[in-house]
């Protein structure tokens, strides 16, 4: 369930991008759906432990480096991490034997 919603999350996350909007709850549910994946895959997915463990870091790099507002260079980077995310992302989803084409709707706006 938690990989299920992983996508809707980053894509809600996605869709903030050079917004207002405040994304700290997004955040929560992306690290808690991570966290219970990461827990999980030895036993539910081995061959996707390798692929969460690469993923972490462009993870926590796109929650570092998002900010709300429509500064240039907060969209940027914003935009820079999720395209690192979603790159990442499709490989975790190789690895669990899923369709990696989530991640191709989360282009950043």
């Amino acid at each position: 369930m938690a990989a299920a919603h992983l996508t809707t999350y980053y894509d809600y996350a996605a869709l903030a991008i050079n917004t207002d909007n405040e994304t700290a709850s997004i955040f929560t549910r992306i690290n808690d759906a991570l966290a219970l994946m990461t827990a999980m895959a030895p036993q539910c997915a081995p061959k996707g432990v390798a692929a969460l463990a690469a993923f972490a870091p462009a993870a926590a790099a796109f929650q570092a480096d998002y900010r709300p507002g429509r500064d240039p260079a907060n969209v940027t980077a914003s935009k820079a991490a999720l395209k690192t995310v979603i790159a990442e992302g499709a490989k975790v989803w190789t690895a669990l034997g899923k369709n990696p084409v989530d991640w191709d709707d989360l282009s950043p706006s």
